[in-house]
């Protein structure tokens, strides 16, 4: 009987120090890796550009090796992924300074919401339409447009200039 009580005392034991030690881990873990909320500007490839949502700041994550979860944790495609979606990118707190800057090591992107992409067809319209404008003409139009956040405008700003070598 005495064996018996033991082995569990010994069980239980083990059993409280895993749990201890799970519980760092995730303080660890939560302690040294951030959520950015951002939107999907543009997907190239294995390559995302986004913007981090409403303010704006640009930043480039590969997806190659990063887990793509919905907001309840059901595993999605990278294909699943689109222009226009609002996203948490959960990664280290370390960015490589760079434009747009370059975010390394992301983990997971949290799909949070859908919204329109309104960036290709703004994209569209201003390479044609403005082919032969200067870049502070561009930059102006791009500020009048109400129905974008800063982020958006950043990014659309950003995939204009370059595509019209004014960057």
């Amino acid at each position: 009987m005495a064996i018996k009580v033991l082995k569990w005392v010994a069980i239980c034991i083990v059993a409280v120090i895993l749990i201890v030690f799970g519980l760092r881990g995730v303080q660890i873990y939560n302690q040294t890796h951030q959520k950015t909320p951002a939107e999907i500007i543009k997907i190239n490839g294995n390559s995302i550009l986004a913007a981090q949502e409403k303010r704006g700041g640009l930043f480039t994550f590969g997806i190659k090796d990063v887990k793509i979860v919905n907001a309840d944790g059901t595993k999605l495609p990278a294909e699943d992924l689109a222009p226009g979606m609002l996203i948490t990118v959960v990664g280290p707190d370390y960015w490589q300074t760079t434009y747009p800057l370059g975010y390394p090591d992301v983990k997971k992107v949290i799909v949070v919401d859908t919204n329109q992409d309104l960036i290709t067809g703004y994209f569209n319209h201003i390479t044609k339409q403005y082919a032969n404008a200067t870049r502070d003409e561009i930059t102006a139009y791009i500020d009048t447009l109400a129905n974008l956040t800063e982020g958006e405008k950043e990014g659309l700003s950003y995939l204009v200039l370059c595509s019209l070598s004014l960057f």
